[in-house]
């Protein structure tokens, strides 16, 4: 595909086939994540492979996440157990961890660089035929994940599901580029 093509053919997909995608092809898709830039070449992120075992689980943990069915500390009233049925579904979900110290600066930037990576991985996919979902529930219980998976200081950041699209999903609006791109006037303090 060329390069726009993929960018615009990249849609979020909430449900998936029970169709296997090949090893090769995942590894096409961490390998993108690795080239990805980041600050001051840091590579902040780890990545985990889970078991279909391992998602299940997980996706179990999220459906009983005592939070999911009302407002949480930020207010937001979330979609874990979406996200939940997502993981189950999929092929393949791979967990993006950052590694490193917690230092203001660091922190920020190597967010920054693991939305790179995410990114090259989600593209990655769309260019080998591959659905994805990014899952940012996985945030919501974090430290329940990690102590299953015994994995210790690494923050988790996101999931990636991945998978064969089993039901066309529906492309959602954006705002138009007048909205979000700023002018002069538009950043002046109103009075």
């Amino acid at each position: 595909m060329e390069f726009e093509e993929v960018i615009n053919k990249r849609i979020t997909t909430l449900r998936y086939k029970k169709q296997k995608i090949k090893e090769n092809d995942i590894e096409k898709i961490i390998d993108s994540a690795i080239i990805a830039p980041s600050a001051k070449n840091r590579q902040p992120w780890r990545f985990y492979i889970l078991s279909e075992e391992e998602r299940n689980r997980i996706a179990d943990m999220m459906d009983n996440w005592e939070g999911k069915t009302k407002e949480n500390e930020l207010g937001i009233v979330t979609t874990i157990h979406r996200s939940a049925n997502v993981i189950r579904s999929a092929s393949d979900v791979i967990l993006v961890y950052k590694y490193g110290q917690k230092v203001i600066y660091k922190e920020t930037v190597d967010i920054l660089s693991i939305g790179a990576a995410i990114q090259n991985m989600i593209l990655t996919a769309t260019n080998l035929g591959i659905d994805s979902t990014w899952v940012a529930d996985v945030r919501f219980i974090p430290c329940e994940i990690n102590k299953y998976l015994k994995i210790e200081n690494m923050d988790l950041m996101s999931g990636i599901a991945l998978g064969y699209r089993a039901k066309e999903p529906k492309r959602k609006g954006r705002y138009k580029k007048e909205y979000l791109v700023l002018s002069k006037e538009d950043t002046k303090y109103d009075k």
